[in-house]
This record gives C-alpha cells, sequence and structure tokens, in this order.
C-alpha cells in the first residue's frame, strides 16, 4: 500500500519506476522515502529540476528518485537501478542484476 501511494504521489504508473520504489522502501526505510517524496513534490512546486542536458524538467518522479541516488550508495545504487542488458543469444532485454544475482 505504501509503494502504490508513493508511487501515484509521484505520478509513476509504470511497473519498473514503482519496483525501483519498493527498492528504494527496502534500502532506506519507508520514513526517509516519504520525505524524500515529499521533498521532491516541495521542489517540484518551487520550480522543479532541468535534466542534464537542460531541455526540459524532470518529472516529480524523476527529482525523487535523483533525490534517492544521493541517498544510497554505490551497492545500493546498483540494487535499486539495474542497467538493462542484452542476452548473448538474445535480442530481448534482461537486467543485469538477475542475470548474475546470488539469491
Amino acid at each position: 500500500m505504501l509503494i502504490q501511494t508513493i508511487a501515484e504521489t509521484l505520478g509513476e504508473r509504470k511497473v519498473t519506476p514503482i519496483a525501483q520504489i519498493r527498492r528504494i522502501v527496502e534500502r532506506l526505510g519507508a520514513k526517509r522515502a516519504i520525505e524524500l517524496a515529499q521533498d521532491a513534490i516541495a521542489i517540484q512546486k518551487a520550480g522543479g529540476v532541468l535534466i542534464p542536458n537542460g531541455t526540459r524538467k524532470r518529472t516529480t518522479g524523476g527529482i525523487f528518485f535523483l533525490l534517492c541516488k544521493g541517498q544510497l550508495t554505490a551497492e545500493d545504487i546498483r540494487y535499486v537501478f539495474p542497467k538493462k542488458t542484452k542476452a548473448p543469444d538474445d535480442k530481448s532485454e534482461v537486467f543485469s542484476s538477475t542475470l548474475y544475482s546470488t539469491h
């Protein structure tokens, strides 16, 4: 319920960002995730943040993920935001963390 509430508040509806929010709550805790979502909303209301190339503003969810990256360790960032890679014998995308997972 908490994950869905944060996602809806940030305007995130797709599976991948919602999964990332779940992993953020796992790593940072519910309280900190809620605080960062509130911070993202406040930043957006104050004028927002441009994406790196300066062509547009980040979404509220994009601001949230940016704030979270500043709170996570390098290991946690790899867990929360796994890189997509191509399987060697397949053209479909898979998440690299699932290829090499020890779980």
